[in-house]
């Protein structure tokens, strides 16, 4: 079974094949909460730094493979998509360079952006609809369920 992000990379190379050629890592922080990502295009993404639950491998067993900390910066973005190396920090950096990658084709592609706007105003909902919300956002939670919608929230934390 693919992931998501296999999914989404499969996506992403079939429907815009000329965003990726050229497209490489500038720049990559990991932090406690967040892990940042800057590419060569000048976009920047951001996502959850996931950690590893599993005991650290033994100093001699280390990857000091092509996305060890010193050699990720220049790496181009479909090495990083197709390596066969997996952790919770690349998955973090996956994610960050797709929502690095998603800010650019949307402004290359000239979707609408609404400053100012709230996303809940923008969605049709009262009594007898049915809205599903991913992420536990109490003011949404509030709005919404005082309308009368029928609410799930789909909640990790």
């Amino acid at each position: 079974m693919k992931s998501i992000l296999n999914l989404t990379y499969s996506f992403l190379i079939e429907n815009y094949p000329s965003s990726f050629s050229e497209l490489t890592i500038n720049k990559v922080n990991f932090g406690v909460n967040l892990t940042y990502a800057e590419l060569s295009d000048g976009s920047v993404g951001i996502a959850s730094t996931l950690f590893e639950e599993r005991i650290k491998p033994h100093k001699c067993n280390r990857d000091f493979g092509d996305f060890s900390p010193s050699k990720i910066k220049g790496q181009n973005v479909i090495t990083l998509f197709e390596t066969e190396k997996e952790s919770d920090l690349l998955k973090s950096l996956k994610i960050a360079v797709f929502n690095a990658i998603s800010g650019s084709l949307i402004r290359k592609n000239k979707y609408k952006i609404l400053d100012s706007t709230d996303p809940i105003d923008l969605i049709k909902y009262g009594e007898g609809t049915k809205v599903c919300m991913v992420g536990a956002f109490r003011s949404y939670i509030e709005k919404i369920g005082a309308s009368g919608a029928d609410l799930k929230v789909l909640e990790l934390n």
